[in-house]
This record gives C-alpha cells, structure tokens and sequence, in this order.
C-alpha cells in the first residue's frame, strides 16, 4: 500500500490493543456455566501449543486458557482434544493453515470442529477488539496469554487485519 497507492500505514507495528483495555477485561469471576468452544493455536516450529475455552453469557464473553504445551505433537492435541470433547463443546477451532490436520482428525472422530480460513481469522480478530473495547470479553487474567499480550500486531490482510506476533522470537499461540 505504501508504495503503490502513496499510502503510508505502520500496521505491522501497532500493537493489536491497548494493554489498559486489556487490562480492564481481566476478572476474578468464575468461569461461567455453559456450552464451551475450545481455540487450539501452536506456533510455527511446534515449540508451544495452546487451548483456550470460550463461554458466551447473554452480556459476555469469558475466555481462559485451559493447556499449554510444551514440544507438541498432533497426537498429543488430539488426545488433549478428546479428553475436553466429554464437556460436551460447542465447537473445536484453530486456524485452517497450522492445524488443518488436528481438525480433519477430530471430524474423524464425530466431533464439530472448524479449520478457519483467513477471513474468519481476521474476524475474530476485530470482534476480539471490539468486544475489548465494549468490555464485554472477559479473561481470566492467566500470566501466560497477558505476557503474550504486548508482542501481538495488528497484520493488515487487504482491508482487514489480523493478530499477528512481532518478530519471529516471540511466541502469541495462547492469545
């Protein structure tokens, strides 16, 4: 865009939220009752991985990590996926490009399970914004995705955008 259309934007390095707005959804409530979808995210060498649960009240969205793992395989998501499958989940989900294998595994075993494709990443990732922004997304203050925090971008992808990390050294699998 810079070069082609004269116009100058510094997308790759704001930062996707302000850390004050995110600080100011972390709450100490109770995860609420209710039917969960699990978000499954590993970074690109497969150092980490990271499950998250998310539970939408008539006014909220409350989310919490509930594994992180170190030296991942996609058989040791599938296991983990298979255990949290007895809760019962709304839905399991990661995005399409990094996991599209775990999600065909989990369909093979009669789970709902959703590989996202780009757009519905950027999606997520502006109604995560907006729903920050409205103080209707609740976290549950985990010290791992509030340190992941700060190294997320916002990535532009056409006329969307999407989290994105800083640098390659910095892992966000659990945000």
């Amino acid at each position: 865009r810079r070069y082609r259309l004269n116009q100058f934007v510094a997308s790759s390095a704001d930062a996707w939220i302000p850390l004050s707005m995110w600080n100011a959804c972390g709450t100490r409530d109770t995860f609420p009752e209710g039917r969960v979808v699990f978000a499954i995210d590993r970074t690109h060498g497969w150092e980490h991985a990271s499950i998250t649960a998310a539970v939408k009240t008539e006014n909220h969205i409350y989310s919490e990590l509930v594994a992180s793992l170190i030296k991942p395989t996609k058989d040791s998501l599938l296991q983990i996926c298979l255990q949290l499958a007895q809760l019962s989940p709304i839905c399991f989900v990661a995005e399409g490009y990094m996991l599209s294998d775990l999600i065909r595994d989990l369909q093979k075993h009669g789970l709902r399970a959703k590989s996202l494709n780009t757009t519905e990443i950027c999606a997520a990732s502006s109604t995560a914004y907006a729903l920050s922004a409205q103080q209707r997304l609740k976290h549950a203050n985990d010290p791992l995705v509030n340190s992941q925090v700060p190294f997320g971008t916002r990535r532009q992808k056409g006329e969307a955008w999407r989290i994105s990390r800083t640098d390659t050294t910095r892992d966000i699998d659990s945000l």
